[in-house]
Order: C-alpha cells, then sequence, then structure tokens
C-alpha cells in the first residue's frame, strides 16, 4: 500500500514524494483506527522513519509513541511487536542524545525478548547489542564492548558469521575497540568484516529484491572508517575498503535505475562493475 511504497521511497532518498504516499495511507487509516489499529501503527511507524530521515525528532519521538499505544490497546503483553517498538523509541532516544529514555525504553525491549526466546535467541542479541551501544554513548567503553561481544557469539552462531547483522555488529564492535586503543589485535576480524561484505556485493546482491538491496544498505558502513584509520600501515585493508565502496555505489545506481523503470525484478547489469581488490 501507499505506507509501504513511502518507506521505499524514504530509503531511496525521495522524501518529498515518500511524504506524500505516507500522507496518504494516514488519511485512509486514521478513520479506521478503531478497527485497525495494527495497520495504522504501521503507518506511523513509517511515517516517524521519514521524521528521522528530516531530523524532525520532535515528531519522530510523536508518531513512535502513538504507533506503541495503538499495540498496546490490542496486543497481549507477551507480543513481540510491543518489544520492538519499546526498542524503537529506545534508538530513537539515543539517536537525539536522551540516554535515559534510551536506557529504560532498550532495557525494557530487552526483559521482553529475553522472557519470550531466551538469551540464544538473534533478536534477543540485538537487544543486547543495543544497550552496548548505549554503554559507549554513556562512556562505559568496557561494558558496551562485553555487551558487543556477547551479541557477536549468538548472531554468528544463530545467524551465521556472513548475515548483515553478524557484519554489523562485528563493525560496532570493531569501532569500539579502535576508539579503546585496541585496533591491531583486532585486524583478522577487520579483514573477515571487509572480505565479507565484498563477497556479499559481488556475488549475492543480485539474489536480492530492490527493497531487500536497499535494506542492505541503509547502515552507515563502519568498515569504511575503520579502514581508513589503519591504512596506513595496512594498505591491504584499504584495498579492500575502496573495492567494497565502489561496488556499494554501482549497486545503488543500478537500484535506482531499476526503480525508476518500474521494474517487478532487478535485472543483472550486462556487464560486471564491481572493482577486484588487489
Amino acid at each position: 500500500g501507499h505506507s509501504n511504497f513511502g518507506d521505499l521511497l524514504r530509503q531511496m532518498g525521495e522524501l518529498d514524494a515518500a511524504e506524500e504516499q505516507l500522507n496518504r495511507s494516514l488519511v485512509v487509516l486514521e478513520p479506521h483506527a478503531a478497527d485497525k489499529p495494527l495497520a495504522l501503527a504501521a503507518a506511523l511507524n513509517n511515517a516517524s522513519r521519514l521524521h528521522q530521515s528530516r531530523k524532525q525528532w520532535g515528531q519522530a519521538k510523536q508518531t513512535l509513541e502513538q504507533a506503541q499505544q495503538l499495540r498496546l490497546r490490542v496486543l497481549p503483553s507477551t507480543h513481540p511487536d510491543l518489544a520492538l517498538g519499546w526498542n524503537n523509541l529506545g534508538m530513537l532516544a539515543l539517536t537525539r542524545g536522551d540516554l535515559e529514555s534510551a536506557r529504560r525504553n532498550l532495557r525494557h525491549a530487552h526483559m521482553q525478548m529475553q522472557a519470550l526466546y531466551g538469551d540464544d535467541h538473534h533478536l534477543t542479541a540485538l537487544q543486547v547489542a543495543n544497550l552496548g551501544r548505549l554503554a559507549v554513548d554513556l562512556g562505559e567503553i568496557e561494558e558496551g564492548a562485553k555487551q558487543l561481544q556477547k551479541a557477536q557469539v549468538v548472531f554468528d552462531e544463530q545467524l551465521g558469521p556472513k548475515h548483515p547483522s553478524s557484519l554489523n555488529n562485528l563493525a560496532e564492535l570493531l569501532l569500539v575497540m579502535h576508539q579503546n586503543g585496541r585496533s591491531e589485535e583486532h585486524l583478522a576480524s577487520l579483514k573477515r568484516l571487509l572480505r565479507s561484505r565484498y563477497a556479499l556485493f559481488t556475488s549475492e546482491a543480485w539474489r536480492l529484491s530492490p527493497r531487500e538491496q536497499l535494506l542492505m544498505l541503509r547502515r552507515r558502513d563502519l568498515s569504511w572508517y575503520l579502514a581508513d584509520a589503519l591504512a596506513i600501515k595496512h594498505p591491504d585493508i584499504k584495498q579492500l575498503a575502496l573495492a567494497q565502496r565502489l561496488n556499494t555505489q554501482g549497486l545503488l545506481q543500478e537500484i535506482q535505475r531499476e526503480s525508476r523503470r518500474d521494474s517487478p525484478t532487478p535485472q543483472a547489469p550486462k556487464q560486471r562493475r564491481w572493482i577486484e581488490p588487489d
């Protein structure tokens, strides 16, 4: 519907077009809040993402809170969507620098996921990782690294070491180690991260749908920063990071071209544009 299409446009950076679609969705759903609360909550969640893209933090918080209130009205207290709602509120608070609100909401999300799935589930590990990011922002570097490492073990075991969640968390962990003056001891992990990213873009990206490809590109890739920081001493790392960065740009251009043609499925390029690392 309009809401999902609007969120896809937001991910592509077409914010005005995204706003038009999301507003249409809200106009349709708001009169039916009583009988379609979860559909309205999902649309409000997407609207909050748009506000965050525009750094409209107050509006982003308001729409997330409205979405969570709708879920609380109809879902049982143990439903995982409630935990995800608390997580979204916590991560928004973390982005805004409201660390106490972030701590409260993220702890709530973690306790719910832990009760639902136990400690060894990847959704619980995601909450552990988010608490680690919060600890780092609070200046508790050792505690943050401990939580990220704990999450990494679960991601690697449950999802596999090449899964995007495993790689994203590894990037966060390596950045914390770098900031704590412990980069050199984790060079092997950084090379693993860069090579896995490279393999994902070169051999697996075209198997994904356009939406999945965009989700893969959404996060700021911390491995680039790490590679730049270590490039003088380790030129092989610099080459891997450069190859990955150029491949990311090429993939995004292909997605944008496919979207403009309104093609239902992505077509592989006639010639490979990947830059091979030395």
